[in-house]
């Protein structure tokens, strides 16, 4: 005997459950909207406190939503509970998707914002949608309704494993948090299809989900603090810098500048020049960038995190990408960004390029060479300390310039002549597989030639040959002409008995034109004399009469049409209420009559229909009645208009024509009558009235 969890679950969707869960979950959001108002003018993370506000008040307006439909929704089965239903499934999922957007305060503001835009509108089009299908929709019954339900839960299950994803794969401050209020939410509408009540659509589950996992998000008030992502006072920070190993910079640096004049390759050089001014700086991380003017792009030639201890991605970039930087540069000037400047276009391609979620304060200081006014330049970045970059960082780069962008821009002669030396040595290769290619191409060639010249001695010689054999066949044409010319003569002579003989061909062909005239004659005249006998036939044929019961002739029936019925799983129902009624007429007559429509009805009818055959008497008029329906094809009326007079051998909706032709033979030897009732796609309904003999 199994346990019916869904009784429990649905306390919470009930008074006084669900006022407790609107009221506990509410509290919360109002509690941290209220600490919100209150830090807005205290704290410089005012864009922090904002973002919270604005996901909290929406979160309290869902939550709303959902306990004012539990007014409207009572726990029976009707298109009203199933709208409501919908209507807190839609707040639901918005829920899920407006607090994944809360706790990813810290990442690009923009393409998150259009996300959750796009993925609200979209949802509140997909619940229009569902609730217009419950008003519109006829006959709404309970399996469309639960699986309608079902869909929506599954659809909010898919949103809570991307809002998993992304929090997981970004890792925003608080993640852990976030991460457990999403997992408790999968866990409760995972209850909630498991323990489905098909007689219910409350969400007891769901709300249970909620009032355990919302309130968590208490911690968000953790957000409002001015210290937060940094030390919270000055000690602290000399404490954690005290804390970390400390490295003296300057042996690595010289060793750094030493390895630069070893270098080999342009790449190296780089490598190698990026790493001395991150140590000379201390930078957290270090860009050194060339402006391509041809392309209009910025080249970052090598990046050194000097934290981490390893290289950083390096990739082309459009002047668009750095606007704020190119724009400096230009008027030859460096470029300072604090942290709260992580909105403009700068930081954002930085922040993709690096992959994270800030880049603490920037420096992108210019480098010039020559007669070039704008070369390149130096971009500073401290992800990790957070670094101020002063003057002292500026005045640095201001004593070093001239001798970095040498070392950067400049190609001294042995480099240049490696350089040439490795062009010289790719053009050389390059020749040699050329000339390899143009060898082989050439052999190919003289192969060719030489094949297409013994082609061409082979065909001189088959032309001569057939040269020789043209003049032979010519001679003898002439000698077969001068025999045709002889033979011309004797062809006019027997022109005029061929004449003759056409002449007697007309006349032949005359008298068999008239013979066939006469044969149309008389086969009208059989057909006539056989009509005339058709109509003689029934008073001689109707006079052999027998007694026998109603019974009798539906078991007869039954029995002959029994393997047909039986290989078309077709259901033959007989309708014989009169049955032991003796009567007295032709009984092999009306049996070809009623075979040959059941021959019909069978072959009109789909595999595992029904035909239905009904015998009664009309004891005042003394006739039996015969009933046989199809439930196949049926006729239309015009179809029905042209059975009886067409001289086609097959007609939709009619299982043989022929058969129905030997019905009509067979009911007019017994003097009845015949009547054709159907609708199209629906029946078709032959009716027999004939006059018998009732035996009482």
């Amino acid at each position: 005997m199994g346990f019916d969890f869904s009784v429990i679950f649905n306390t919470l969707t009930q008074s006084p459950g669900d006022l407790i869960s609107f009221l506990v979950v509410s509290l919360f959001l109002i509690l941290i909207l209220v600490i919100a108002i209150s830090r807005l003018r205290k704290t410089e993370n005012r864009s922090v406190v904002h973002h919270v506000m604005t996901g909290c008040g929406i979160l309290l307006f869902l939550q709303s939503i959902i306990y004012i439909s539990s007014f409207f929704s009572p726990n029976d089965l009707t298109k009203t509970t199933m709208i409501f239903t919908i209507i807190e499934c839609l707040a639901g999922t918005l829920m899920i998707a407006w607090l994944t957007w809360t706790f990813l305060v810290e990442r690009d503001q923009f393409l998150f914002n259009g996300l959750i835009i796009f993925l609200s509108s979209t949802l509140i089009l997909v619940g229009v949608g569902s609730v217009l299908w419950i008003i519109f929709l006829p006959d709404v019954n309970l399996i469309n309704s639960i699986g309608l339900i079902i869909i929506w839960q599954y659809g909010s299950l898919i949103l809570i494993l991307a809002g998993l994803i992304v929090i997981l794969t970004i890792r925003p401050k608080q993640w852990i948090v976030a991460a457990a209020i999403l997992v408790v939410l999968a866990a409760g509408f995972s209850l909630q299809l498991f323990f489905q009540n098909p007689n219910s659509f409350q969400m007891g589950a769901v709300r249970l989900s909620q009032l355990l996992s919302l309130p968590w998000m208490l911690f968000l008030i953790h957000r409002f603090r001015n210290d937060f992502r940094k030390p919270s006072t000055k000690k602290e920070a000399v404490k954690r810098l005290e804390n970390e190993k400390r490295v003296d910079t300057k042996p690595t640096l010289v060793d750094q500048l030493l390895k630069i004049s070893l270098q080999e390759t342009p790449e190296s050089k780089y490598k190698a020049a990026v790493r001395a001014i991150s140590f000379s700086v201390a930078a957290d991380m270090c860009y050194l960038a060339k402006i391509t003017d041809k392309t209009e792009s910025v080249q970052l030639l090598a990046g050194y995190d000097l934290i981490r201890e390893r290289f950083l991605p390096i990739r082309t970039l459009e002047k668009d990408e750095l606007q704020h930087i190119m724009d400096a540069w230009q008027e030859n000037r460096s470029l300072v960004l604090s942290r709260d400047d992580s909105d403009i276009i700068d930081a954002s391609t930085l922040t993709s390029l690096l992959r994270q979620p800030s880049l603490g304060n920037l420096l992108a200081y210019p480098l010039s060479y020559a007669d070039e006014q704008l070369a390149g330049g130096v971009i500073l970045l401290s992800p990790y300390t957070f670094k101020h970059w002063g003057k002292d960082t500026v005045n640095l780069f201001d004593e070093i310039k001239g001798t970095l962008s040498e070392v950067v821009f400049y190609q001294r002669s042995s480099e240049r002549l490696n350089a040439e030396l490795d062009q010289s040595t790719i053009d050389r290769n390059r020749l040699l597989d050329e000339k390899k290619t143009l060898t082989q191409v050439l052999i190919e060639k003289q192969l060719e030639i030489n094949n297409k010249e013994s082609s061409i001695k082979q065909l001189k010689a088959r032309l001569q040959i057939e040269k020789i054999a043209t003049v032979k066949k010519i001679e003898q044409l002439q000698k077969e002409i001068s025999a045709l010319i002889n033979q011309a003569a004797k062809f006019e002579r027997n022109a005029s008995k061929c004449q003759d003989l056409h002449m007697e061909i007309d006349h032949l062909t005359k008298e068999k034109d008239q013979l066939q005239k006469e044969l149309m004659l008389a086969n009208t005249r059989i057909k006539e004399l056989e009509t005339k006998s058709e109509r003689i036939g029934p008073i001689k044929l109707a006079m052999e009469t027998k007694i026998i019961s109603l019974d009798a002739i539906a078991a007869n029936i039954k029995l002959q049409t029994a393997p047909q019925v039986q290989q078309k799983h077709l259901n033959l129902e007989i309708v014989n209420p009169d049955g032991r009624q003796m009567i007295k007429t032709d009984p092999e007559i009306l049996h070809t009559a009623l075979i040959r429509l059941m021959e019909n009805a069978i072959q009109a009818s789909e595999e595992g229909g029904k035909i239905q055959l009904s015998l009664k008497l009309s004891f005042e008029t003394g006739m039996l009645i015969l009933d046989v329906t199809d439930f196949g094809e049926g006729l239309s009326q015009t179809e029905q208009r042209v059975l009886f007079n067409t001289d086609r051998d097959a007609l939709p909706g009619i299982g043989s024509i022929k058969s129905i032709r030997d019905a009509v033979s067979a009911n007019r030897l017994l003097n009845g009558k015949i009547w054709l009732k159907s609708k199209k796609k629906v029946f078709t309904t032959f009716r027999i009235q004939v006059p018998v003999r009732i035996i009482d």
